[in-house]
């Protein structure tokens, strides 16, 4: 029994980043294909195109031009679609200037998704962006926001929640009394790896009869590579850590398959407190027992049995690694699971589709 494809309301996605790139809008258009007639109007940074069946996506082919005219031309090529959809099912993910979009379109009840606040390191940058982010949504009757603390951070009256789903990349069941197996994805920029490295190495110092491997997937800005192996060699590391670098969202099962312990390391700061980790899901819904730092995004994920919170620093570290070695023979595989089973992305389609779009299910067919 399948969804009838003919008569789908049309749904319009505006991204300019390249589609694929971003998990949440590629999960929407894979959950919703069949229900919606679904358009993307995408950057193209210059990256390898993903493909997904039934999603017509409109590249905006702008690597040549200067910054303002790049937007110019995204902003323009965005109200042409905008004008042609027939109904108000339009999501906007959030860049500068996109309520250009809305003022030269005021009858359409477009919403304007947050995915994150700014997370430079330079305040003055954040106070810049997020002032401008809040002026920008402003002009929408209909926002969603990722978490309540990105949408208490905003201010802003008649926020939705659209939370952060995740896929369950792991399906192997895991062993916690065998040796530790340590996995970091992510970005390697600005989340200062080299304390969390820190913190391995001490804990290698005072347990040196425990088997420990650690891979780290991810990249960084240019010159952070050797920098952190520098960090691995002199923490006495060589032997147990692996930079692997980027890696696909596709090519990364064997690393859950294999790891036991997720390392959701991201530094306390007030620009990171809102923001959900990905990796925090990823690494539950797939079995990892996860060890993540004390943000108020993943205090509201994080509980005792699925893992531990920690604070930023190494010897935070090294005691969240004693930790587990004291709780890992009580871990239960599949209650760790589960305390993260409503954040299924085929569930956070559905909130989007019903919640926020208030579309019915459509009757089952037999076409």
């Amino acid at each position: 029994m399948t969804h009838s494809l003919y008569n789908r309301p049309k749904l319009l996605i505006i991204d300019k980043n390249q589609f694929g790139y971003v998990p949440d809008p590629f999960k929407w258009c894979e959950h919703l294909r069949y229900k919606y007639d679904i358009t993307f109007i995408s950057g193209d940074h210059n990256l390898p195109k993903i493909e997904l069946s039934d999603i017509k996506i409109k590249y905006v082919h702008f690597q040549r031009l200067p910054y303002v005219l790049r937007g110019l031309l995204f902003i323009l090529t965005a109200i042409v679609f905008v004008y042609r959809n027939p109904n108000n099912n339009i999501i906007i993910e959030y860049f500068k200037w996109c309520s250009i979009i809305q003022f030269f379109c005021p009858w359409k009840k477009i919403i304007v998704d947050i995915r994150t606040l700014c997370v430079e390191k330079d305040e003055r940058q954040r106070q810049s962006s997020d002032r401008q982010l809040i002026k920008d949504c402003g002009r929408f009757k209909r926002i969603t926001a990722i978490s309540e603390g990105v949408k208490n951070k905003l201010g802003l009256s008649g926020i939705q929640l659209l939370p952060l789903g995740s896929d369950v990349i792991s399906d192997t069941q895991k062993n916690y009394n065998t040796n530790i197996k340590i996995l970091y994805v992510g970005t390697l920029y600005n989340r200062n790896i080299h304390e969390m490295l820190h913190g391995i190495g001490l804990f290698v110092q005072k347990h040196p009869n425990i088997s420990i491997t650690v891979d780290i997937v991810g990249d960084g800005i240019n010159g952070q590579f050797d920098y952190l192996k520098n960090v691995i060699y002199n923490n006495g590391l060589k032997h147990i850590v692996k930079l692997h670098g980027y890696i696909p969202l596709t090519h990364l099962k064997p690393f859950f398959d294999n790891c036991n312990i997720g390392l959701s390391y991201v530094p306390i700061t007030d620009y990171y407190n809102y923001q959900p980790p990905t990796k925090t899901f990823e690494y539950i819904r797939s079995g990892l027992f996860c060890i993540a730092t004390a943000t108020k995004a993943n205090s509201e994920i994080i509980n005792s049995t699925n893992g531990i919170l920690i604070q930023d620093t190494p010897e935070s570290v090294c005691i969240g690694l004693e930790t587990f070695l004291r709780l890992k023979s009580n871990i239960n595989e599949q209650s760790l699971r589960n305390t993260l089973k409503d954040n299924s992305w085929e569930n956070i389609s559905n909130i989007l589709s019903i919640g926020i779009l208030g579309t019915k299910q459509p009757p089952e067919s037999d076409l």
